[in-house]
């Protein structure tokens, strides 16, 4: 599924680290952009699980 609307962006040493709704109103978590497209197996039904993956993800970069 295809990135709508980017929702959160923090820069790490990894990367960006962005938090995205996408087209069929699941969220996303990674190094991504608007149009960029995520495989099912790594979407978020619920915006509260994708939110956890995103802090996880910027907390262990620190």
């Amino acid at each position: 599924m295809t990135v709508n609307k980017i929702l959160g962006n923090v820069a790490t040493q990894q990367g960006n680290q962005v938090i995205a709704e996408l087209m069929n109103g699941h969220y996303a978590v990674g190094d991504l952009s608007e149009g960029s497209e995520v495989p099912e197996h790594e979407q978020f039904e619920e915006f509260e699980q994708a939110f956890y993956k995103w802090y996880d993800i910027i907390y262990d970069d620190l």
